[in-house]
């Protein structure tokens, strides 16, 4: 079932339609983003592909995915929470209609400590023969929107609409309800929050009874309208397995009530720092595990260059009764910010978990037979405690939240004015004032300059920026005592001066010569173009894999293919005109011969139905 070697997941091919559909909206949650892993999802979307091959870059295919999707896709993320891209995209400027940031906050006033964290996606495809037939999916993780290759959970569940409602829908589609305040403009969401309760779901291999489990609602502005605990474990349990690899330190503990609750043996699985910073005396009634370290610092010993660590993320729960047996997966850690007092106290965070029940078949002996073996050369080895964090590191990481809260918290506010020689001028206003703890500082810089940091003030200026030089998101470094250091990037307000025209701008600058134009309006008329062509459309038309659409020396064909569209699929003569059009108005050189050729199409074009 999770066995390493066998049962892995390909993201990008989670996100790929059924077979006969094609994509049509989605809504995505997460804690935290990369906005080159955003850049890369499209292409799965939009070209029915993986995310396999280089899509890094300023990609004419890209480009085309995004502009696709324009509408038809809104991810839901917690401020700040966006790692300092070591380069700019001009692309970026793309990705800033899909996001909606979240600032959480907690019942009580303790915003610090409390985090929006669900992490699932819900895709809605539509038949090619028959639009409107529908079918869905929803995909449950425990990892966010970045490249990070940490060990982690996911699970994918079909659904296709069903005459009557689905009891055991509603918790979703309360769920989507309650992000409809955060993402007013996008109306997708409130029709799928309609549509899913009318889903049936199919479980998988080997589970039944579905149950959606929102917890907490530190996006949800009344404490009275937000969810319970994202656990449903019952009174008593005969054995429970939890793989979490963030636990409470301190006093009270959600391990506390497992145990209380539990009769038989009790086996944790985490991260080795974690397990050590609670100590052996506190988990004495657990068998404790942690992954083995030749898997965490794989890439080390492999000397590969620019290493990263591939430790714990995954969320699992599986408690025992008798013969039935429950598996909780999702975004919840086993802490009480997550999970709450389970019989008291809802969660401070934003949570969504999926409970499984199945049969003693899946019990934790099964995990344990696939992940430990003797000798210590299993995923995971019997853990062997060490000392933990001191005192004075505790108060410098909770002084570090509090003051990244503040600034995710603040209203960030960029304005671009007209200045000499058609560049802009912009201005950055943060409000309120930020006060910064004893020994730290906060820098804040602009995406297209990583190089030129200012420290923070109430307003900053930058002069001299090119459009397509000018973000929404603002890269921000925090450094505070000792060896302290940490960077985020915050999603501003961003008004521009005559209007926001950056997506014309981009695209002028991408389609820079007549050969990738070309390439663009062959792709656009080619109704199946796969994602290595449109990879290649930043080429050489010889190079570039297009022969084989258009005639031996990618100049062929493309009559007959102007000839095609306009009888069969006039919305593809469309986004043609559209793309002439828009670099028609930015006084864009286009080859003369296909204006000409152009003139007999353009009254065949017609928008999509």
């Amino acid at each position: 079932m999770l066995d390493p070697k066998s049962n892995r997941l390909d993201y990008g091919d989670q996100l790929r339609p059924p077979a006969g559909y094609k994509y049509d909206v989605a809504v995505a949650t997460t804690y935290s983003l990369d906005l080159n892993t955003i850049l890369a999802v499209p292409v799965s979307l939009c070209f029915d592909d993986t995310l396999e091959g280089d899509l890094r870059g300023e990609k004419i295919a890209l480009l085309e995915a995004l502009e696709q999707l324009r509408g038809r896709v809104k991810i839901f993320f917690q401020q700040g929470n966006i790692p300092v891209p070591a380069e700019f995209n001009r692309l970026y400027a793309l990705l800033e209609p899909f996001l909606a940031p979240i600032v959480p906050k907690a019942d009580g006033g303790n915003d610090a400590f409390t985090s929006f964290h669900p992490k699932l996606w819900l895709l809605r495809y539509c038949e090619k023969a028959n639009k409107r037939n529908k079918k869905y999916r929803l995909i449950v993780l425990s990892r966010n929107l970045t490249f990070d290759r940490s060990w982690d959970l996911a699970a994918s569940l079909d659904g296709e609409p069903a005459v009557t409602i689905n009891d055991s829908s509603e918790p979703l589609a309360e769920f989507l309800h309650s992000l409809i305040p955060h993402a007013k403009d996008f109306h997708p969401l409130a029709e799928l929050a309609r549509e899913v309760r009318r889903v049936k779901w199919d479980a998988p291999k080997g589970f039944r009874d579905v149950q959606f489990l929102p917890g907490g609602g530190a996006h949800i502005a009344d404490p009275n309208e937000r969810f319970g605990s994202p656990m449903d474990l019952g009174k008593k349990i005969d054995e429970v397995m939890v793989v979490s690899p963030f636990l409470d330190d301190r006093p009270p503990r959600v391990l506390t009530h497992f145990e209380s609750c539990t009769i038989g043996q009790r086996f944790l699985f985490s991260r080795a720092s974690t397990l050590d910073a609670i100590g052996s005396e506190a988990l004495k009634k657990w068998s404790c595990y942690a992954l083995n370290e030749s898997v965490v610092l794989g890439e080390d010993y492999l000397e590969q260059g620019e290493s990263q660590p591939h430790d714990l993320h995954a969320k699992l729960i599986i408690s025992c009764a008798g013969k039935q047996v429950h598996w909780h997966l999702g975004s919840a850690n086993a802490t009480t910010a997550a999970l709450g007092k389970l019989d008291e106290t809802a969660p401070r965070n934003t949570e969504f978990m999926l409970r499984l029940t199945s049969t003693q078949e899946l019990s934790p002996s099964l995990l344990l037979q696939q992940w430990v073996s003797e000798g210590g050369a299993g995923l995971f080895v019997p853990h062997v405690f060490k000392t933990g964090q001191t005192d004075s590191d505790e108060n410098h990481a909770t002084a570090l939240r509090r003051l990244s809260h503040d600034l995710i918290a603040a209203q960030w506010k960029l304005c671009a004015t007209v200045g000499e020689a058609v560049n802009y001028h912009l201005k950055l206003d943060v409000s309120p004032q930020i006060y910064l703890p004893t020994g730290f500082e906060v820098q804040v810089g602009i995406m297209a300059d990583q190089h030129h940091f200012q420290p923070l003030a109430s307003a900053i200026e930058w002069k001299n920026l090119k459009l397509t030089r000018i973000s929404a998101f603002v890269p921000l470094k925090i450094s505070g005592p000792g060896d302290i250091e940490k960077t985020l990037v915050v999603k501003a307000d961003l008004a521009i001066e005559g209007g926001d025209t950056r997506v014309s701008a981009v695209i002028t600058e991408l389609i820079d010569t007549p050969e990738k134009f070309m390439n663009y309006v062959r792709l656009l008329l080619y109704r199946d173009s796969s994602k290595s062509q449109w990879i290649g459309a930043d080429m050489d038309p010889r190079n570039a894999g297009l022969h084989e659409l258009f005639g031996f020396d990618a100049t062929e064909g493309l009559f007959e293919q102007l000839m095609y569209a306009a009888s069969r699929h006039p919305e593809q003569l469309q986004r043609v005109g559209d793309l002439i059009n828009r670099l028609q108005r930015l006084e864009t050189t286009i080859p003369e011969q296909f204006l000409t050729l152009w003139k007999s199409f353009s009254p065949y074009a017609r928008a999509p139905s």
